[in-house]
């Protein structure tokens, strides 16, 4: 399964490229486009190159004009299982990208259950059950 992913990621690469040269101010589609890029790494266990580009991806969206809140708690939630081993890192992660999609879409977003999800995922591995009832 890891490697369907890391072999979605050179296909990811060239949308990438073809949109910042074809269509250059489709930010939106471009983020998407770079979640899905980091998700990939993240879930082929690529961790270096998911936490490149969420950090460039973040790094971008802090020099736009427009808010771009929401992009980088997307960032940071695609990010997060490049830290299967550090349960603190991608914890906090995932509480920095909760409070602001809650405060931006809603606590009974999809986004936000994704969240829980990963949260709760993060519990089980530390066996710490008081806290996956609290994600679940």
């Amino acid at each position: 399964m890891r490697g369907e992913f890391i072999d979605a990621a050179p296909q990811l690469n060239a949308a990438i490229t073809a949109l910042r040269k074809f269509e250059p101010g489709n930010t939106t589609l471009l983020d998407s486009l770079r979640f899905d890029l980091i998700a990939c790494f993240a879930l082929a266990s690529k961790h270096a190159e998911a936490i490149a580009e969420s950090q460039a991806l973040i790094a971008e969206a802090g020099q736009r004009k427009e808010d771009a809140a929401l992009v980088v708690a997307s960032a940071k939630l695609a990010v997060a299982r490049a830290y299967p081993k550090q349960h603190d890192k991608a914890e906090a992660l995932l509480l920095e990208a909760q409070a602001v999609i809650v405060a931006r879409l809603g606590e009974n977003h999809s986004r936000n259950i994704q969240v829980l999800g990963e949260l709760l995922n993060i519990a089980f591995r530390q066996g710490d059950w008081q806290k996956a009832q609290r994600y679940a």
